[in-house]
């Protein structure tokens, strides 16, 4: 039987999670992330997940939200659903011991585990013919998606047509940690990040043969040209987020620490359709690119899939 009811969204739709769930979304592929995302949408997050239910997405509505192909959107329901039915949330410390207590899970302070791996989903199922799919969130990640107001747990608030919209990893990672803040402080719009932990919150990193991390772009000129101005540039595109703004803040001898980010959030002047112009660069920016480009080229441009 096929599903015609088209899903009850605007522009404005939000979706919430607490920011335990930060760096397991910014880790997922970009179509695990839009049936994350996509599955999020409809739940109300100040009450109780009703038990059961049960969360239908369609290729079609992906398709007109994130604007995408019907086809691109067919085929990324199918692939994140599968991505999405393998992941796993990872908790460590005072993370397991408050989720213990309200699952009645068998840890406290004195044998607390070293790391607690919970599945996100408990199925997933995909209808090819009809263009939807079918899943249930299992009962130990309604506490991080659900009853969230009046608590407090810290989330993080997100437009739903701009967070779809992203393609690029560290352009959907950094408009979740920018949003993180912006939740978190509502009359203070700018934050102080280590590079290190800007590195963490993007996922720019690797592990090496041994488990240690390995940053990605130990030079920041290239991280800030690669990465942040590029991330930049398709935010303000696709967003909300109107401005952004960063500035080194802190330098350990010659080299760049910490930075600031400063941002300017209109979600009343947001009108969900985006803009393809290129975004233009400070004159700043564009003279530092210019130069910067001479002396190391950017790599060739990567496919995106979305």
């Amino acid at each position: 039987m096929r599903l015609k009811v088209m899903m009850d969204v605007n522009k404005k739709t939000k979706i919430r999670h607490r920011n335990e769930l930060n760096h397991t979304l910014a880790q997922l592929p970009l179509p695990a992330k839009r049936v994350m995302y996509m599955a999020l949408a409809p739940i109300d997050s100040k009450e109780p997940l009703e038990r059961g239910r049960i969360f239908n997405i369609r290729a079609e509505d992906l398709a007109s939200l994130a604007k995408i192909t019907p086809s691109l959107a067919y085929r990324q329901l199918k692939e994140g659903g599968k991505i999405l039915g393998a992941s796993k949330i990872s908790l460590r410390g005072d993370d397991i011991i408050a989720l213990a207590k309200e699952l009645n899970l068998p840890f406290n302070s004195k044998n607390t585990p070293d790391e607690l791996d919970l599945n996100i989903t408990e199925w997933i199922a995909y209808s090819k013919d009809e263009g939807y799919l079918s899943l249930k969130f299992t009962r130990t990640i309604e506490p991080y998606i659900s009853s969230l107001i009046g608590k407090k747990n810290k989330f993080t608030t997100q437009l739903l047509t701009a967070s779809l919209r992203l393609s690029s990893q560290y352009s959907s990672s950094l408009y979740q940690l920018i949003r993180k803040n912006y939740s978190s402080f509502k009359k203070k719009n700018s934050f102080v990040i280590s590079i290190e932990e800007l590195k963490d919150e993007l996922i720019a990193y690797t592990f090496d043969g041994d488990g240690n991390t390995e940053y990605k772009y130990p030079e920041f000129p290239i991280f800030k040209r690669d990465v942040l101005n590029k991330s930049i540039a398709e935010i303000k595109k696709k967003t909300e987020i109107s401005f952004i703004g960063v500035s080194v803040f802190e330098k350990e001898g010659r080299k760049v620490s910490k930075l600031q980010f400063d941002f300017i959030v209109d979600e009343d002047e947001f009108s969900g359709n985006g803009d393809d112009s290129l975004t233009a660069f400070s004159e700043e920016d564009s003279a530092f690119l210019k130069e910067f480009d001479k002396a190391v080229p950017p790599k060739k441009s990567e496919v995106k899939h979305g």
